[in-house]
C-alpha cells in the first residue's frame, strides 16, 4: 500500500509514516470516508505543510488488490494530533473524505423540474452540480413523472431529499451513496433482490485466525431490537389520513405490518425471509392497534396540479391499477422497512477483501465443528443453529482496515427477521 498527500504545489509520499488506514462506507451515507493514522518523529508533516483540503491518495498493493482498484482519493477535513513526550513523537490522525462533499457544501440548488422522473432530477443534479456519472448497474429509474422544486439545498442534500420521494414498483426505499467502486442509486427492494456476493461460514470461537478466505468471525450483536422505538415509529401498524381542505374530505388507510410484510405479504424485505405465521401470538398482538403512529398527508395538491401524474411530491398513483389514494400505503411501508432494516443487525470480520461493499447480499453459514456436532444437528436440526444471522445478510456498512502486517474487512449487517433452517 503507497500513501500520498498532494497540494497545489507539490506531493509527498508518507507510506512510511502510515502505521493504519481504515475506509469506510454505508449504504446511508452519501460519501465515504477514510482515517489514516501517522506516527511522525521528524516533523515531515509540519514541514510539508497540512494545512487542510489536501488530497490524500491511497493506492493498494497488487498482491490485495483483486478488485482491480487504482486507488482511492479523499481531501482531509480534519487532522487530530496526539504527542508522546517521553518520546519526542507525534501521532496525526487525518480524517478524510470524498471530494464530492467539499464541492457539495460549497453550492446551493434552487431549482424547478415539471413533469419528470425523480430519477432523472437526481441525474441532473449529480452530473451538473457534482460531476457525478452512474454505472448503468448502480442506478435505478424511478416510476411516476411529478413537478417538484428544490428548496435551497446542497447537491447532496437536495438527492437525500429526492429519495424520499422516488417511487419504485415496490413502494420501497431509494438510497444514494458512494461506495469505493462509485456512486450507488437504487432501491433497498432492487439491491436485495440481487443473489448472493459470497458465501462465509462462522470460524470456531477458538481460532482467532482466519484458514480460508470465507470464513468469519462474529465481531458483535448490537441494536437486535426495540420494540418501543418500533411500535412509537410505526413498524407494526399505523394509520395515514389523506385530507383535502378544499373537497372537504378524507382518507384513513390502516397499515398492518404482517399484511404487507409477512408470509402473505408482498414486500419482503429480504426476499427469501419469512417471519412468523402465527399473527395471534402474543409477540404481534400490538398489530391489532394502528394507533401508535398517525400520517397527515395533504391532497390538495392534486386538485391544483392536474399535470403532476404521481400526485402529492411523487408519492401518488404510480402503481398500475391503483387509485390515487394508494399514496397513503406508501408512506407507512417505506417507514416500516427502515425499522426493520435496522431491528437486527450484526457486526462480522473478514478475511481483508475489497471486493465486499455496501449495498450487496451476502449468506452467512454455520459450521459443523465435529462429527458429534452433525449428528445432533441431524436428530435436531435448529439446536445449536444461530438462526440470528444465518441465512441472507443486507451489508449496510463496509470497513476496511489496513495496517503494515495485514488487511481486515468489518461487514455491518442487517437481517429482518429468521429464515427456515434448511
Amino acid at each position: 500500500m503507497r500513501v500520498e498527500l498532494v497540494n497545489t504545489n507539490s506531493e509527498l509520499d508518507i507510506t512510511s509514516l502510515v502505521q493504519s488506514v481504515s475506509l469506510t462506507e454505508n449504504v446511508f451515507q452519501s460519501c465515504n470516508t477514510c482515517n489514516v493514522l501517522c506516527l511522525d518523529s521528524s516533523k515531515i508533516l509540519e514541514l510539508f505543510p497540512v494545512m487542510g483540503q489536501e488530497e490524500i491518495r491511497i493506492i493498494p498493493s497488487s498482491e490485495n488488490n483483486e478488485s482491480g482498484s487504482v486507488g482511492w482519493s479523499f481531501y482531509i477535513y480534519a487532522i487530530k494530533e496526539f504527542t508522546d513526550e517521553s518520546n519526542n513523537r507525534k501521532s496525526y490522525n487525518l480524517c478524510g473524505i470524498s471530494s464530492e462533499y467539499l464541492r457539495s457544501i460549497q453550492k446551493r440548488v434552487s431549482k424547478s423540474y415539471v413533469d419528470l422522473l425523480v430519477s432523472s432530477m437526481v441525474e441532473d443534479i449529480a452530473q451538473k452540480e457534482l460531476g457525478i456519472t452512474f454505472a448503468p448497474k448502480n442506478f435505478q429509474k424511478t416510476e411516476g413523472q411529478c413537478s417538484l422544486i428544490i428548496p435551497n439545498k446542497t447537491p447532496l442534500d437536495a438527492i437525500s431529499w429526492l429519495c424520499s420521494r422516488a417511487v419504485s414498483s415496490g413502494a420501497s426505499n431509494y438510497v444514494f451513496f458512494k461506495g469505493l467502486d462509485g456512486f450507488v442509486f437504487r432501491s433497498l427492494e432492487d439491491l436485495i433482490k440481487e443473489p448472493s456476493a459470497e458465501t462465509y461460514v462462522r470460524l470456531p470461537t477458538t481460532n482467532i485466525q482466519f484458514p480460508e478466505d470465507n470464513s468469519f468471525m462474529i465481531m458483535e450483536t448490537n441494536d437486535r431490537f426495540d420494540n418501543m422505538v418500533s411500535i412509537e415509529g410505526g413498524m407494526y401498524s399505523s394509520e395515514t389520513i389523506t385530507h383535502s381542505l378544499v373537497e372537504r374530505s378524507y382518507d384513513i388507510h390502516k397499515f398492518d405490518y404482517l399484511n404487507e410484510f409477512g408470509n402473505g405479504g408482498t414486500h419482503n424485505t429480504l426476499g427469501t425471509i419469512k417471519l412468523m405465521n402465527d399473527s395471534k401470538t402474543d409477540r404481534y398482538k400490538f398489530n391489532e392497534s394502528s394507533e401508535s403512529r398517525k400520517f397527515l398527508i395533504p391532497s390538495a395538491l392534486d386538485t391544483y396540479n392536474k399535470k403532476m401524474k404521481s400526485g402529492f411530491l411523487g408519492l401518488g398513483s404510480v402503481w398500475k391499477n391503483k387509485s390515487s389514494n394508494d399514496r397513503s400505503t406508501i408512506l407507512p411501508i417505506r417507514t416500516s422497512q427502515l425499522h426493520q432494516i435496522n431491528s437486527n443487525k450484526v457486526s462480522i470480520e473478514i478475511k481483508g477483501n475489497f471486493n465486499r461493499k455496501a449495498g450487496e447480499i451476502i449468506t452467512l453459514k454455520d459450521r459443523v465443528d465435529t462429527q458429534v456436532d452433525e449428528m445432533r444437528r441431524r436428530d435436531s436440526p435448529t439446536k445449536d443453529k444461530h438462526i440470528s444471522y444465518v441465512g441472507r445478510q443486507y451489508v449496510l456498512g463496509v470497513k476496511h482496515l489496513i495496517n503494515k502486517q495485514e488487511i481486515r474487512t468489518i461487514l455491518h449487517l442487517a437481517k429482518d427477521g429468521y429464515d427456515k433452517q434448511t
